[in-house]
């Protein structure tokens, strides 16, 4: 999946504003579809007794996968475009390979069936300390050096990300849960977003 040079964002009006979002040093990665751009930009208006026409913010929800957290290059590259864009944003993100190294140093040996990560006690506590910790920080650091007013959040803080634990059926994969879509803590987000807090947010 690639994405063009350059976005639109749709204000709900004829006329549209470009954004760069991704530059061209991004295109190979894009090509490997490590990286996820949710466009929510349902545009809602609300017409006031006075006869007031008020449109709602447009909200960017991005995400970036390891990749890009392993590539400095390509991480400060898109950090300046994300930081550029004008409306409302969320950046998710991982942690890349950046664990498993932490981990190698730390004697944990990471296990993975079919692909995918069997999150152990020890697993847990490793890539909640790198990825919500070290990564999210340097993130939220190279943002606001970029005059982006960014909070780094995992999806405990607030609650913002409620889940339950996968039932165990031929495989227990551990710490690994699904997340309560209804019970999303989209309230407290929104007095973030409202304050002018962007939210850089490790899933």
């Amino acid at each position: 999946m690639a994405f063009p040079d350059k976005f639109t964002i749709n204000n709900g009006n004829e006329n549209s504003v470009p954004v760069n979002l991704l530059s061209k040093e991004l295109q190979a990665v894009n090509a490997q579809q490590d990286m996820d751009l949710t466009n929510n930009l349902s545009v809602e208006e609300a017409q006031f007794n006075d006869g007031t026409i008020k449109t709602k913010p447009a909200l960017f929800v991005i995400k970036i996968g390891g990749n890009v957290i392993d590539d400095q290059g390509a991480l400060q590259i898109f950090l300046k475009d994300f930081a550029a864009i004008p409306e409302n944003k969320i950046l998710i993100h991982g942690g890349g390979k950046l664990a498993t190294k932490i981990g190698a140093k730390l004697g944990i040996e990471p296990n993975y069936v079919n692909g995918r990560r069997i999150t152990d006690e020890q697993t847990i506590d490793l890539v909640t300390m790198v990825y919500g910790g070290l990564v999210n920080k340097k993130i939220v650091a190279d943002l606001q050096a970029l005059k982006c007013n960014a909070i780094g959040l995992t999806g405990a803080d607030l609650n913002i990300l409620p889940a339950t634990k996968r039932p165990v059926k031929e495989i227990d994969f551990g710490f690994v849960g699904d997340i309560n879509i209804e019970a999303i803590g989209i309230n407290n987000l929104e007095i973030l977003l409202k304050n002018n807090c962007n939210g850089s947010l490790n899933t």
